[in-house]
């Protein structure tokens, strides 16, 4: 038991540990809300972090690249100009057409990459629609249309009953008819 005691000094009497001891206290203080909102701030700076650096690493890997093509063309070219009788050709390329169009290129692939997710939100919202079915929620559902426009408007009313309809009933013993004409 006493050697665990100096344990216990030992690691708190440690440079580190009185910081460590500030941060548990600071931590067991703070509210729940608190800490809720500083995690979320620091995982939303940790994904800021991540995009940059998966950007800076794609940024290498076409620097390498082109790095590797252009000594490549290099070697091409001083390999042809050592043999006896070749004529020097124009080999040089131009560097700036050559980034211009790594930027398209790469402006096209962010392109289908924005037209790829905007096509699987239409075909979300589709699917959205279609599963909603006919029925659109309108404010103004009550209020009868004053033009014909070739939509049914389906019965929405809360209580469903027999329709009234006066047409060929019977009143006691006689049938009553639209026009009121009396049959026997």
């Amino acid at each position: 038991v006493g050697s665990r005691c100096n344990y216990h000094l030992l690691f708190f009497s440690h440079p580190g540990s009185s910081l460590l001891a500030k941060t548990r206290h600071q931590i067991n203080r703070a509210s729940r809300t608190e800490l809720a909102n500083s995690f979320l701030q620091l995982r939303d700076e940790y994904l800021l972090l991540k995009k940059l650096t998966q950007k800076q690493e794609n940024k290498i890997k076409r620097m390498g690249t082109k790095l590797s093509r252009l000594s490549h063309d290099r070697a091409q070219q001083e390999t042809r100009n050592r043999r006896p009788g070749s004529f020097i050709q124009n080999a040089v390329r131009n560097l700036d057409l050559e980034e211009g169009l790594e930027e398209m290129q790469e402006r096209v692939w962010d392109l289908e990459r924005l037209n790829q997710r905007l096509r699987s939100h239409l075909l979300f919202y589709k699917q959205q629609i279609q599963l909603q079915g006919c029925s659109r929620h309108c404010p103004y559902g009550h209020i009868t249309a004053k033009v014909n426009t070739g939509f049914h408007r389906p019965h929405t009313s809360p209580r469903e009953g027999p329709k009234k309809s006066y047409k060929g009933k019977k009143v006691g013993e006689l049938d009553v008819s639209i026009a009121g004409k009396v049959l026997g």
